[in-house]
């Protein structure tokens, strides 16, 4: 069964949120129905990034519509019940402010809950997320509507309580956005608040980041409110694994120019260099087969590829590797734009010094280069894949690891071919690993080390291990569309 988020009338804008299913769902052991407006909606609302929390034993049915008010949507509600949801979360107030007053507002919404009970589900009340103002203190202000064309004037907080009122009386779970997100917001200060902005000036609506945050506090409601609800929550490992699909998604919708390739079926030597005097490259009509040396804790055993050509900037790396070897010891390693330390012999390039290296001890390289380094291929138990940001003149790696490491990833079998992609965009490094039988994602955020912005690209083999490669590319990005802008 699937976590099926239907549309509409509107499609998914899957550069946002791509996590989110939309194939049926077969029989869903909960189905939820969102109704509101476009701070709930698929575009730049909280609305995907909700969806993208459950498992797929929950189906998520989005009715919220850029601009929607309670009475606008009337006729969607109707629709919406004869689907048979379970639950409907009912969040309206950024445009009805607009429209009508709160007594208004308050009828719209006692007979949205009458229509729902009808139909066999239940209601949940959400007061409306806050918009993002700050006053000269440094505080969220809830803005008075001031129009000429109504009789009355109200601030969104007016509608929250309005919102809270009907529940009450109605004696129905209340989720108070509202105030959960003022608290949120007034927290975590302006300048963070402005990070999550749909585009520049929005202080409306979500980019992926603040939708996350947003849905965070209903799911916090959510836990006293309606716990019911909690139990088709995605578990931790899902949760870190739908995340990393989604943001590899999100990068590998960029348009890319490829500026290296080497099929490794012939003349190895012409874009790329060798550390080590033990491994072996040789090309087959397969691809280059990489044999390290045979003895286990042997530095002078270990071998390092590197790329002859330099590259600067956000680079994606592709490849097809097969590994050969049995062995369960050792790993393999992808360096990502690797410089010298700059200090004594250790040149920023790194093939000034390449005969420090004729021993490749991994000591060598994470003592005096700049890179990144994600090991994978790990065998036996151990089965880990880990990402690093070396830090050349410290001690050793301690403080180099990029969080989360993944375990249990139940890859790289021998013989078996897994087609690699690595993004590195500024301080993010995204990973797709591919075999004929699943997909895997992971996803590093180097938030404390300095950026890795230029440099080689090398493939280690440790002792006792030997792969197969074919096929590696290299490509930069083109530049960005511009987003488009929409109302509320």
């Amino acid at each position: 069964m699937k976590n099926m988020y239907r549309l509409i009338p509107l499609v998914l804008t899957a550069a946002l949120f791509p996590t989110v299913s939309v194939c049926a769902a077969a029989e869903p052991s909960i189905k939820i129905g969102l109704i509101g407006d476009s701070t709930v909606a698929e575009q730049s609302g909280w609305g995907p990034a909700f969806a993208s929390r459950f498992n797929e034993q929950a189906e998520i049915i989005n009715y919220a519509k850029n601009g929607a008010t309670l009475e606008a949507l009337s006729g969607k509600l109707d629709a919406l019940v004869e689907l048979k949801p379970d639950y409907v979360l009912i969040q309206f107030g950024h445009n009805d402010q607009k429209r009508y007053d709160t007594a208004v507002y308050s009828d719209h919404l006692r007979s949205y809950v009458a229509r729902i009970r009808k139909a066999g589900g239940k209601a949940v009340i959400v007061s409306s997320v806050t918009r993002r103002s700050f006053d000269v203190q440094g505080k969220i202000v809830s803005n008075m509507v001031k129009n000429e064309k109504y009789s009355y004037q109200a601030n969104l907080t007016a509608y929250a309580n309005a919102a809270e009122a009907v529940a009450g009386e109605l004696a129905l779970p209340f989720i108070d956005l509202h105030r959960t997100s003022i608290a949120h917001h007034n927290k975590i200060g302006r300048e963070e608040s402005m990070s999550y902005n749909f585009k520049e000036g929005d202080k409306t609506h979500f980019n992926r980041k603040g939708a996350e945050a947003i849905t965070n506090l209903i799911l916090k409601e959510i836990e006293t409110a309606v716990p019911k609800i909690s139990a088709w929550l995605k578990s931790e490992e899902e949760l870190v694994a739908a995340r990393s699909r989604a943001a590899f998604e999100v990068v590998d919708s960029v348009e890319w120019k490829g500026v290296f390739f080497d099929s490794f079926t012939k003349d190895w030597e012409k874009q790329w260099t060798l550390d080590g005097e033990v491994g072996t490259a040789k090309n087959t009509p397969e691809g280059i087969e990489l044999t390290a040396g045979p003895e286990f804790r042997n530095d002078a055993h270990h071998m390092v590829l590197w790329t002859r050509k330099s590259f600067e900037g956000d680079v994606r790396i592709d490849y097809e590797v097969v590994r050969l070897d049995s062995s369960e010891e050792g790993v393999n390693i992808l360096y990502i734009q690797a410089t010298g330390g700059g200090e004594g012999p250790y040149k920023k390039d790194i093939s000034a010094w390449s005969d420090l290296r004729r021993v490749p001890a991994m000591k060598t390289y994470f003592n005096n280069m700049q890179t990144y380094h994600i090991s994978y291929a790990v065998p036996g138990d151990r089965d880990y894949i880990r990402a690093r940001r070396y830090m050349p003149n410290r001690s050793g790696l301690k403080g180099t690891a990029l969080a989360p490491d993944y375990f249990r990833n139940g890859l790289f079998a021998t013989g078996v071919p897994h087609k690699l992609t690595v993004i590195k965009q500024d301080r993010d490094i995204f990973m797709r690993v591919r075999n004929a039988e699943q997909t895997r994602h992971y996803h590093w955020h180097n938030d404390k080390l300095p950026p890795i912005e230029e440099g080689r690209i090398g493939l280690r083999l440790m002792f006792t291990r030997a792969s197969r490669i074919k096929d590696f590319r290299v490509s930069v990005p083109l530049p960005n569309p511009t987003q488009k802008t929409h109302d509320e």
